[in-house]
Parts: structure tokens; sequence; C-alpha cells
């Protein structure tokens, strides 16, 4: 989708700035640095660079026009060959276009979304200003619908999602966050919801980390849909007391049981009941549920059990 793909969600004016971080591994013979070169040749980067890891986020994430154009970064990293770090995103055709352009610069330098790459999606989160309650009601949609955020982030090139090491499912204290800095410890780096830039400012933005690594950009383009659209519900419902997923918590592996049975579950009404309360609770047009469903359909239950 290129024309109003968030529903105002990520719309520059009045919506939610975003940001990816797409990982990818490149076989013997290839180079990050051919990469860095056609990025920029293509206007995407500021320069024909390969920075070190985390250049972006020290440096501080930039805004511009035309979908970012010349503030892409490409980096570093020592877990994959190389990681394409996006500059902060708004919902114009000129971002899924640059995104579009990018995973086809590095697929057709044998670039590879493997079971080692991930995917992270950053929604800015500054009006969620220092109130806990908003940061609680975030970190409860995670959890509550935990296990069919795993599956919507399963790259269905592979047979299962990558597992749970660079995305860890957390679970919220049993005595309740009463403070920001309790939310902040609870949802380190490494966690499925990161939400270690959290201090209460304008600044503040949560990262959604238990996406796969893709080089699909209908596939990136979804998972950012569904993140924009779980921070903005779970804002919209903080003061309401509501809890999400009907009051369920459903970690990763809650639908183990179903693998088994193949595709078969999904297409009846208790099979698919998580993924369309979902939906329910965060899309009200049918293209935005169209798109999503389509996603649903080529994707697995995770086989990786979180106790609740």
């Amino acid at each position: 989708m290129y024309e109003d793909a968030t529903a105002g969600l990520g719309a520059r004016d009045g919506g939610r700035g975003f940001g990816v971080e797409i990982e990818f591994v490149l076989p013997p013979g290839e180079s990050l640095t051919a990469i860095a070169e056609e990025l920029h040749k293509a206007g995407l980067t500021g320069d024909a660079d390969v920075h070190a890891y985390h250049t972006s986020a020290e440096t501080g994430y930039r805004t511009g026009r035309n979908g970012g154009r010349g503030l892409w970064r490409l980096e570093e990293d020592s877990t994959v060959s190389g990681e394409l770090v996006s500059p902060i995103l708004y919902d114009e055709p000129e971002t899924w276009e640059n995104l579009r352009r990018a995973c086809e610069i590095i697929r057709a330098h044998g670039g590879l979304a493997t079971g080692e790459t991930g995917g992270h999606v950053h929604v800015s989160a500054g009006d969620y200003d220092h109130l806990v309650a908003n940061f609680v009601s975030v970190a409860e949609y995670a959890d509550h619908h935990g296990d069919t955020l795993y599956r919507l982030g399963h790259n269905p090139e592979h047979e299962d999602h990558r597992g749970l090491g660079y995305c860890i499912p957390s679970t919220p204290p049993a005595e309740g966050y009463d403070s920001i800095e309790l939310v902040r410890s609870t949802h380190e780096h490494h966690a499925a919801l990161n939400l270690s830039a959290v201090n209460g400012s304008r600044r503040d933005h949560v990262e959604f980390r238990m996406w796969d690594g893709s080089l699909d950009p209908a596939i990136i383009q979804a998972q950012v849909k569904v993140s924009l659209a779980l921070v903005e519900a779970a804002f919209r419902t903080a003061a309401l007391g509501l809890s999400p997923n009907a009051g369920r918590r459903e970690p990763a592996g809650s639908h183990a049981a179903l693998r088994r049975l193949g595709s078969a579950p999904d297409l009846t009404e208790a099979g698919s009941l998580s993924f369309r309360l979902l939906m329910d609770e965060l899309f009200w047009r049918a293209s935005d549920k169209e798109q999503l469903t389509a996603l649903y359909a080529i994707t697995r239950w995770s086989p990786y059990r979180m106790e609740p």
C-alpha cells in the first residue's frame, strides 16, 4: 500500500513517526561496501560509508521529506552482516517506495533474511508523557497478544520464528508497575517490547523486536502498521482501564498445540479468535485487516513456550 497505508496513524501531521531496522546476511563474496555504494547512488543514504554499530542511535535519529531520502544509514552489526537503519519516517508514498528500493538493493547483492536476522520497528510515544498508565497499557497489549504478535513476526520463508533470544517476552511484575523506571527496567534492550528509551519526555519511543528479519517490503509494512496501531490503541484505552484480548494473557507458545494441525484451525472461528480480536482492537478499515490476514495466512504459531 502506498497511499494512506496506516489510516493516518503514521501521518506527518497528527500521526506518529516510526523507523525500521533491517538486518540481513550476505553470502561469501558479497560485501557491505557494494551495498553502501548502491544505496548512496539511489539517493537513500547521505554517503557511501558503512557506519559503526548504533551510529544512528548515538548521533540521534533525523527526519526529512521524501521518505527520509539521504538520511538512511548502513551500519555494521556483529550478529549479522549488516543493518540498514531508517531515519524517522511518516506514512507517505515516498517512504514505502524507499523501503521497496532498499530491500531490492540488498537482495540484488545476495542479501538474505535468515533465521539469525531480526526486524525492529520504532514508534514515537512522546504523547505518553510521564504517565505510567500509558506505558502499562502498551506493555499489557504486547503481553496479552504476545503469541499472535510472534506469529505475525514469523518470516514465512522459514519454518519457524527465529526464537526468543533477542526478543524476550517481558512478564509484568506481580505487584504491577509503579514508576516509569520500573517499566523501563522490565522491558530492556533485548525484550520483545523494548522500552529502554522511555523517560517520560517528548522524545520517547518504543521498539518492537518480535518481528523476524524480512526483505519483503509488504511484510515490513504490515508489521509497521501493527506496531503503530498497538501504540495508538494502548494510548487510547489507557485511561479507560480496558484489558486487551478480553483479559486473556497469551504468551509465546500459547497456540503451539495447533501447529501439528497445519492451517485447518485458522479456518475455524475458535482457531482464529486471538488474531481476530487483535485486528478488531487495532484496525477499523477492512483494507488493513485484509493485509494482516494475508500475513497471518502464511505464518505459523510459535513453538517456543513461555508460561503465563
